[in-house]
């Protein structure tokens, strides 16, 4: 079992990783650094691009170059990103606390969102 503590200011984010896979230990800690990040400027936006982009930079890959995209859309319905992104709109990433609304936005990603909603549900 492994345990990750993220210190940011005056918040700390505890996260617990029960298996040893490193995969997920990087994940985690490079999302608390987003995640923080996106606290401090609630505006920012990340596409999937960005995001792709940027775990590279951190040495994490998600398969070959074609399959990066819709290996994170698959990886966003399980722990641990299922904690940290809520949604994937077209190219855009929706962050947990980071709008996707049901009251506003296109019909097709409603649907999209309740999907992924009650995908989350029923692993759990």
């Amino acid at each position: 079992m492994q345990t990750l503590v993220a210190h940011e200011d005056n918040h700390m984010r505890l996260f617990e990783i029960t298996d040893a896979d490193p995969l997920d230990v990087r994940l985690v800690a490079v999302m608390s650094q987003i995640k923080s990040d996106l606290d401090r400027n609630p505006g920012k936006k990340w596409s999937v691009p960005q995001l792709l982009s940027y775990l590279r930079k951190q040495n994490i890959n998600l398969g070959g170059e074609a399959d990066q995209g819709e290996m994170l859309r698959s990886l966003i319905t399980k722990p641990p990103l299922s904690n940290f992104i809520q949604n994937i709109q077209g190219d855009e990433v929706i962050f947990v606390g980071q709008g996707g609304e049901l009251g506003t936005g296109d019909p097709m990603q409603k649907i999209d969102l309740v999907k992924n909603m009650a995908k989350r549900a029923l692993t759990r």
